[in-house]
């Protein structure tokens, strides 16, 4: 065995002398239990084989059964030593009804018998009459030793059949497998000295590889001293980063708080550019040009957007600042009566919503109404070139978080540029083809974050979008 695991699997390959134990011991147990079935089949066919013998037995009843109402002893004692010579029957009887009258031919005593009885009857003036039995003895005797003589070569050809592809699984395993783990050992093993791991800078120095590892030990060891590094690295990272995220959330805040002061001055000097502007349509307009009109008009169309803008850029800051008031939230009322506010954007057009059952949610209501106000007013606004809009708006529960969805058939996007979607004052389309300042989906980005969900899209040019949302989820029957 030593010469063989050498020849096979070379002085150092601990995996491979295991793996070859483990196959002869697996193919061993294969062949035995391949003998055992096909033994087991062997006895089923010969004892069938037996059993027909006795079945036709049943031709000879009627003969014996006509010389034991005549009680021609002769022709019984001759009827029952012609069947004792039947192959496996070691014994007939025939007994009267009365039974103190029997009839016996015996071969030989066994210790396996088969008993079989066949009631015998005889046909006198109309009416049936029992008149006896006969009883015949099988051995099963024969059939167990044709079973030894059958078990020595079934086990003998599967045994060749199982070592031959045992001793090929061996070959294949070793130039697949072993033969390649015994390299990354020895790589994995150079390798450890020369390393300067994380715990060197963090804490302590590289130890050396233990003795006595098998191959595929020594790279568990070495990763788990890796594991042991990271997990100091990713502690140290940590701490930083929530230095870095306490400095962010400042900074943040600070920059929220210029934001909305920037914003809300804003307000005065651009109320003044509407108000004087208005003026002068209302009281210069004969006494100007058509020029003149028309960059008038232009001057009140940017003062609007740009009143729009202050507006989305103060409700964005409010959002990062607002405290969230959790409570359970009908996601299919919410939908629904947002939905009828948003009725002014559908006038004149057919637009069909269609609002599965929803799970129940956990968030602020006031923040998730302007989630779906947003995602429903973008619906409607992007299918303004179909005939027929669809909104379709679907909900499901996965775990501990509702996923929806709200599905329309607009103009859709390229998903070439989905990471731009969420972004502040990104916008796929131009304010000539629908109006917007690009920061609606951000502020739903904001909102759903802030509740612990995610926010993603979908969508194809001209084949409609789908924006889908997930939230904290809630049995409905808790809202009340």
């Amino acid at each position: 065995m030593k010469t063989l695991n050498r020849w096979l699997f070379g002085e150092k390959n601990q995996i491979g002398r295991r793996l070859i134990v483990l196959i002869i011991a697996f193919s061993t147990v294969i062949t035995l239990l391949i003998s055992v079935v096909q033994l087991a089949f062997e006895y089923r066919s010969l004892r069938s084989a037996m059993e027909r013998e006795l079945d036709g037995i049943a031709i000879y009843v009627p003969t014996i059964a006509g010389s034991v109402w005549d009680f021609d002893e002769k022709q019984i004692q001759r009827a029952i030593d012609a069947l004792i010579l039947l192959p496996n029957l070691v014994e007939v009887r025939v007994i009267a009804a009365d039974t103190s009258t029997k009839w016996v031919s015996r071969k030989a005593a066994t210790p396996n018998p088969i008993l079989r009885s066949y009631p015998l009857r005889y046909e006198s003036r109309g009416q049936m009459s029992e008149i006896g039995v006969l009883e015949v003895v099988s051995s099963l005797d024969g059939i167990y030793k044709q079973l030894i003589n059958s078990a020595l070569s079934i086990v003998l050809s599967n045994g060749v059949k199982t070592l031959l592809v045992a001793l090929f699984m061996v070959v294949l395993i070793r130039r697949m497998l072993t033969t390649r783990l015994e390299r990354l050992a020895e790589k994995v093993k150079a390798l450890v000295p020369g390393m300067l791991p994380l715990r060197q800078v963090v804490e302590t120095h590289p130890q050396p590889v233990p003795p006595r590892l098998d191959e595929l030990e020594v790279v568990e060891w070495v990763l788990h001293r890796t594991a042991d590094d990271l997990s100091m690295a990713v502690t140290a990272l940590n701490q930083l980063n929530q230095s870095l995220e306490s400095r962010i959330h400042e900074r943040t805040k600070e920059l929220e708080s210029f934001s909305y002061s920037v914003s809300h001055d804003l307000r005065t000097p651009l109320r003044a550019i509407d108000g004087f502007s208005k003026m002068l349509m209302e009281d210069y307009e004969d006494k100007l040009d058509d020029e003149g009109k028309r960059m008038l008009r232009v001057v009140r169309t940017n003062t609007d957007r740009m009143g729009q803008l202050i507006d989305d850029i103060l409700q964005f800051s409010r959002m990062g600042r607002q405290d969230l008031s959790l409570a359970p939230v009908d996601m299919e009322r919410l939908v629904r009566a947002v939905f009828n506010e948003l009725q002014p954007l559908v006038a004149g057009r057919d637009v069909r919503l269609q609002v599965r059952p929803l799970p129940a949610v956990l968030a602020d209501a006031a923040l998730l109404r302007q989630v779906l106000i947003n995602l429903l007013s973008n619906a409607i606004k992007f299918t303004q070139p179909r005939a027929q809009a669809i909104i379709d708006v679907t909900g499901l529960v996965e775990g501990a978080q509702a996923a929806f969805c709200v599905q329309d058939n607009g103009v859709g996007f390229d998903m070439q540029y989905v990471d731009k979607l969420f972004g502040v004052f990104e916008r796929l389309h131009s304010t000539d083809e629908f109006e917007g300042t690009g920061i609606g989906l951000a502020i739903v980005r904001q909102i759903v974050v802030r509740h612990g969900g995610k926010v993603w899209a979908e969508g194809k040019l001209d084949h409609g979008a789908t924006f889908h949302f997930t939230l904290p989820h809630v049995e409905k029957n808790h809202d009340k």
